[in-house]
């Protein structure tokens, strides 16, 4: 009886071994039947001319035209609610740096898109010997803004 329960477990571990080949060999030659699917945009080299530090609600931000920028303001802001002013250009082309006075007389022109939770940071304190201990969370929002154009 055991040889009998050895030889069908050798049997069937040589029938495993059989229809994974077959699986593999088919993946194959499905594989190579299909044509490969080849991004343009991921392929050619993004060309950005020129980079823009810009100051939204007195913190300052490194962007460029059509990049997505993390902003902290209220997750109810408007645009009209938002200040935003041109420090400077740094042009990649020309390898010049423009900068104002304070600021550059330039209009940035943004697409608000939509809120995002940031991950929630936590403090404690511990008081020894007194049995007391206090845990405090918060989880800051920011507003996706995307940067359209700057006139």
């Amino acid at each position: 009886m055991a040889k009998e329960k050895q030889e069908k477990t050798v049997s069937t571990k040589a029938t495993a071994k059989k229809a994974v080949a077959k699986k593999v060999s088919v993946k194959a030659d499905k594989a190579a039947s299909k044509p490969a699917k080849v991004k343009a945009e991921s392929k050619a080299a993004k060309v950005v001319s020129s980079v823009y530090v810009l100051e939204i609600n007195n913190m300052q931000y490194v962007a460029e035209v059509g990049q997505i920028i993390n902003v902290k303001v209220s997750p109810t802001a408007e645009l009209k609610d938002v200040t935003v002013n041109v420090l400077a250009v740094i042009d990649l082309e020309k390898k010049s740096f423009d900068y104002g006075k304070p600021y550059l007389k330039l209009k940035a022109e943004f697409e608000l898109l939509e809120v995002i939770k940031a991950k929630k940071v936590f403090s404690a304190t511990f008081k020894s010997k007194a049995r007391q201990r206090r845990k405090v969370g918060s989880r800051a929002k920011y507003r996706e803004f995307k940067l359209v154009a700057i006139k």
